[in-house]
Order: C-alpha cells, then structure tokens, then sequence
C-alpha cells in the first residue's frame, strides 16, 4: 500500500443518483451509496485515513487500537477499508444518533479487509477533514435497544363499536 500523503483534495459529487456509484477523478470512486452533495472521502482516502489512524494509534500506545489496525499484513486484523455507504454528519457515540457537525465530517458504513480482501466485519465510521487530510475516527455507539423501542400496547376500547361511541374516560 502507498505512503499516505500529507494532503488530500476534497472533492464532491456532481450529483448524487441513488443506486449509481459516483466516481470522483479516474480511477478513484466515492461510496457506492451517496446522500447529498457534500464533501466525501473516496476510497483512495479512506485507505489513508485509516493508515494515518493506525500511525496515531501506534504512537499513542493505545493496545486495543493497535489489535484492531494491524497494517503489517498478518491475518490478525484488517488492512485495508472499503467504503460502503456515506452520509454527512456524526455518529455520537454516547446517543447513538446522527448529530450535525461543523466542518466537513460524514459518517459512513465500513467494511474492514484483510491481507486476503476478505470482509472481516463492518462499522460504522466517522471521517473529517482536518489539517488539509482525511481523519478516521472509529466509532462504538451503544449497542442496547433503547426502551422506548418496544413499550407497553395501549389498552383497547372494547365499546368503540357501541351507539355512544368512544369512551372518554382515562383507564
């Protein structure tokens, strides 16, 4: 895999056709999956981003990053990421929900690959543009279902069918 570079060109889609892969300079393509017309990272990009998260990892210390990018090319973890759909805005990982962000930051859905090009799994990615570069930041929202999800069913009103119709009163 090439050296990423220090800059990347930020670029957009002329318009965004739902089903049709929009490219951006040959031979380079965005996201398969597009929503608006806003600023993307095309695949090329997101390669970097990934590789210069992994260099921010390495220098950190962080254990659990480094488990999770491992560019060295064994089969222990993903070497490479392919975008699968795009969307402006954050995920918050406290919520769980898209929030608007200042800038140019999209969130979108990321496959990981490894030295083979097989899919080891796929999650949900923030990328922003800072410094003049396309940033990775991966995300881990909370994976409990909400508890207004499935709440309690109303009460029926069995004598809605009657002459003097519904029942005002609270049960």
């Amino acid at each position: 895999m090439a050296e990423a570079p220090a800059r990347d060109r930020v670029l957009a889609p002329r318009e965004v056709v739902p089903g049709r892969l929009a490219y951006a300079d040959a031979p380079d393509a965005f996201a398969p999956v597009l929503a608006s017309r806003v600023a993307y990272p095309t695949q090329a990009q997101a390669n970097y981003a990934f590789q210069r998260s992994w260099a921010s990892n390495e220098q950190s210390g962080d254990p659990l990053a480094l488990i999770v990018s491992d560019p060295k090319g064994s089969d222990r973890g993903p070497v490479r990421v392919r975008l699968f759909a795009c969307r402006s805005g954050a995920l918050d990982d406290i919520t769980g929900r898209v929030v608007a962000a200042r800038g140019r930051v999209v969130h979108c859905a990321t496959d990981f690959l490894d030295a083979q090009e097989r899919r080891l799994f796929r999650e949900t990615v923030n990328f922003f543009y800072e410094r003049g570069a396309w940033r990775m930041a991966q995300t881990a929202p909370p994976q409990a279902q909400a508890p207004w999800i499935a709440p309690e069913s109303s009460p029926k009103d069995y004598f809605s069918w009657s002459p003097w119709g519904r029942r005002t009163t609270p049960y």
